[in-house]
């Protein structure tokens, strides 16, 4: 606690003081002891208290009046009934594309992650390479495995105060601000969107005929015009509107629908969840209005229920605010019951590092210092793309 802090409290016990009654005998100027209005003698008790920062006698008597009050349940809940509240201005999101589009793995310590190519056909994988940034390599139908690489992410250095002169120990609650796991996913989150968006979305292209690098291939009794052609799809104009609205849910339904009844992993299915720009969310539904006619159910449980989600074709939708996404691009990322891509984890390979009093620039300062580092990568391939699509909306 600060000094400010301490005489702050001090004077708020003088005010609630002085409507104590009775009487005490305290001493006066003269060093003897006298009846005094009890009220008038504690708040005085308390102003003396907050007045010198240098007198020993006065340093002498708070010690012991906080020491009272750390040791003692009564007078501590006394103590601590003025409360300080603590702010910041800081805005914080957490990103969830690993959530939305990975199937994580956990690594044993001896363990490492390789792909291998099971189709018969020569496949693009891409990875997260050491520095973050996204890196492909081919998988031809002769090689059975191709190693992939993990890489080591780190956090910050992050420094903060040790010890406090009036409150003791204050390395828990400087632990409490600092959000070094949320930093640290966040970060790896990021990485894992810059490889989804690089490497999953675009026209499913058929080149040569030596199927190198096909994103399917599909059988003879296969009509491909049953099939979609991308998975960057631009949402047609429906019901008067082109925003975010019940169009994409239906282009969204329409994707799935064309790939079930296909693959031996099973059929592909929306889970209902959508991340959707921030400031678009509330245009869903915007073609419906209150003085309408909202006889059909959908139409007066989105009016009731708001517009963070809706109950459509059996579905139910969930729209989640992003505000990592860019408003301009007017596109939104649905999850699908399959997952595209691949996160490995060792959490052998982890690491967090405390150092403190024998730093002596740290011991000096008052202060530790404390860093994060975890094992991860990354990966999807071209045989994958179909599990995964964005759709694009026009404002």
């Amino acid at each position: 606690m600060s000094v400010p802090e301490l005489q702050e409290r001090f004077a708020f016990f003088s005010r609630r003081a002085k409507s104590l009654c009775g009487v005490i005998m305290a001493k006066g100027a003269d060093g003897k002891l006298s009846p005094r209005p009890l009220g008038q003698a504690v708040s005085e008790f308390f102003v003396e208290m907050g007045k010198s920062l240098t007198d020993p006698a006065k340093i002498a008597a708070r010690n012991e009046f906080l020491a009272r009050a750390q040791t003692d349940p009564q007078a501590n809940a006394q103590f601590c009934a003025l409360r300080l509240e603590m702010f910041n201005n800081y805005l914080l999101t957490q990103l969830d594309w690993i959530n939305y589009y990975a199937e994580v793995v956990s690594l044993a310590p001896e363990q490492a992650p390789y792909e291998q190519n099971e189709t018969g056909f020569e496949l693009q994988c891409t990875f997260l390479s050491q520095d973050g940034s996204p890196k492909m390599i081919r998988m031809k139908r002769e090689e059975d495995q191709r190693a992939l690489p993990l890489r080591l992410i780190s956090t910050p250095r992050v420094r903060y105060k040790v010890f406090d002169l009036y409150r003791g120990n204050v390395v828990d609650a400087a632990l409490r601000t600092l959000k070094l796991s949320f930093d640290l996913a966040n970060d790896m989150n990021a990485e894992f969107f810059t490889l989804i968006k690089t490497a999953a979305f675009g026209a499913f292209t058929f080149p040569g005929s030596q199927k190198v690098n096909y994103p399917y291939v599909k059988s003879k009794h296969i009509v491909a015009a049953n099939l979609p052609a991308t998975n960057d799809i631009t949402v047609p104009a429906a019901s008067g509107t082109t925003k975010f609205d019940f169009a994409t849910l239906d282009a969204i339904i329409k994707y799935a629908a064309q790939w079930n009844k296909l693959s031996m992993d099973g059929d592909i299915r929306p889970t209902g969840r959508i991340r959707v720009p921030s400031v678009h969310i509330s245009d869903f539904g915007s073609a419906i209005t209150p003085a309408g006619a909202t006889s059909n159910p959908i139409a007066d449980a989105l009016l009731e229920q708001g517009w963070n989600g809706v109950s459509y074709r059996r579905i139910n939708w969930i729209f989640e605010p992003a505000p990592d996404l860019d408003p301009a691009l007017n596109t939104c990322y649905p999850e699908f019951s399959q997952k595209p891509a691949r996160v490995f984890f060792k959490a052998a390979a982890d690491k967090e590092i405390v150092r403190g009093d024998e730093v002596p620039e740290l011991f000096e300062a008052n202060e530790q210092e404390r860093q994060t580092r975890k094992a991860y990568g990354a990966s999807i391939n071209t045989a994958s793309r179909r599990k995964i699509a964005r759709f694009k909306y026009t404002v």
